[in-house]
């Protein structure tokens, strides 16, 4: 179950905020604002998730649904589905909001353990436009708005890099960044942000410690 507590536009205790008997996990906030700056309230997306059988084997997978929700400064939700699972495990969702469009990232992948079937997808109308899927498998996707440029990053199956991808004009354009080098490390992407212009990507690595990349 997933639960909230406040204090923007007036401090709340937590309280639990799902209640069917599902698998409601990696709940992700996002902000959002008025023309002024001024919070208005909050955008959520999580994975709501229910035990299947597997095409593979004896047990029960999950498959999930993404969800996205939104509330008022008040603090009550109200959700709706923006994609179906089908025999998908669907996890990792971010959020990020800019000039009132609502921008959503996700991986998605079989849920029987292959790591070459986990793909990034994204989408700036979720549950209207259909996601942009790319090709280079990998989860854990972070959002950052710069100006006019949607950013995104996600982990590679090369544990030491992490793909950095632009869309600009309408054409996604992506690089991939050596973070570290030397021994394979478990590394997960944390933050990606605009800093005076720029981009900065903060990663942690298991062991090491948290890593920022920045655009020079």
């Amino acid at each position: 179950m997933l639960f909230q507590a406040k204090t923007l536009g007036g401090a709340q205790a937590t309280r639990q905020i799902t209640f069917r008997a599902d698998l409601n996990t990696l709940p992700t906030l996002a902000l959002t604002r008025d023309r002024h700056g001024r919070p208005t309230g909050a955008l959520l997306a999580w994975s709501n998730g229910k035990l299947v059988p597997s095409r593979t084997q004896e047990v029960l997978v999950e498959n999930d649904d993404i969800r996205l929700a939104r509330a008022g400064l008040s603090g009550h939700w109200s959700s709706r589905l923006v994609s179906r699972g089908s025999y998908d495990l669907q996890v990792q969702a971010n959020l990020a909001q800019a000039r009132g469009t609502t921008y959503l990232a996700w991986n998605r992948e079989l849920p029987d353990g292959d790591e070459q079937t986990r793909r990034v997808l994204v989408t700036d109308h979720p549950g209207v436009t259909p996601p942009h899927v790319f090709g280079t498998p990998g989860g854990g996707p972070k959002l950052a708005i710069k100006d006019k440029t949607v950013c995104l990053m996600w982990q590679p199956l090369d544990p030491n890099s992490i793909v950095v991808a632009r869309r600009t004009a309408g054409a996604w354009t992506g690089q991939l960044v050596v973070v570290t080098a030397g021994p394979t490390r478990f590394q997960f992407p944390l933050l990606l942000a605009v800093t005076a212009g720029k981009l900065t990507a903060l990663v942690l690595r298991a062991g090491t410690g948290v890593f920022a990349i920045s655009e020079r």
